[in-house]
């Protein structure tokens, strides 16, 4: 269950990953046409415009990309750290817990 649960997180990510690269991908690829249709010749010029933004947005992805590697194994580490943690206060709060009981009847 909790296997279906994560493909489900998962593919819903990329899923709106894929919806968000088509809104902007859709309206560049409509102006192209358009300016294609109508002999229109900043094309070129638009071009590499629209090619740098994309070589600036695929330059941020691997930024991003290699940040997340490099926190991973922090945030495991946090993670795991907190969870012993709150087994620690679990543990030193039952013994408490267990004579309040007692006393109460």
């Amino acid at each position: 269950m909790k296997v279906a649960v994560g493909l489900t997180v998962i593919t819903a990510g990329v899923a709106a990953l894929a919806l968000s690269l088509a809104a902007v991908l859709a309206p560049l690829a409509v102006l192209k046409l358009t300016f294609s249709l109508l002999g229109i010749s900043l094309l070129p010029a638009l071009s590499q415009g629209f090619s740098k933004i994309g070589q600036l947005i695929a330059g941020l992805a691997r930024y991003f990309s290699q940040l997340g590697v490099r926190l991973l194994p922090v945030l495991s580490q946090g993670l795991s750290k907190t969870g012993q943690l709150i087994a620690g206060l679990a543990r030193a709060s039952l013994p408490l817990l267990t004579t309040g009981l007692r006393v109460m009847g």
